[in-house]
């Protein structure tokens, strides 16, 4: 988490630096591993939300993997994950 975002004192929004790799499959386990820490240990944290690349693989990647894409700006797009906890 960002630095401005760590001194708040309640954050709800985690915002990934990255979730590509090279290795198949490896951007989904991160965002698996991330929901999951969340899930664990930050019970501030309601959503996760990209900063993508504009780029078809990205949009196709993250709308597979449960996210919605909530903004589309000149350079880049954010999607976003909903964190669900059970009850």
């Amino acid at each position: 988490m960002s630095k401005n975002s760590f001194l708040e004192n309640n954050p709800s929004v985690m915002v990934p630096y990255t979730v590509w790799s090279r290795k198949r499959g490896a951007g989904k386990e991160i965002m698996k591993k991330a929901i999951e820490h969340v899930i664990k240990n930050m019970d501030n944290i309601e959503r996760i939300v990209t900063l993508s690349p504009l780029t078809p693989m990205a949009t196709h990647y993250h709308i597979r993997n449960g996210a919605k894409l909530i903004s589309i700006n000149s350079d880049t797009q954010n999607f976003e994950y909903k964190i669900n906890r059970k009850k």
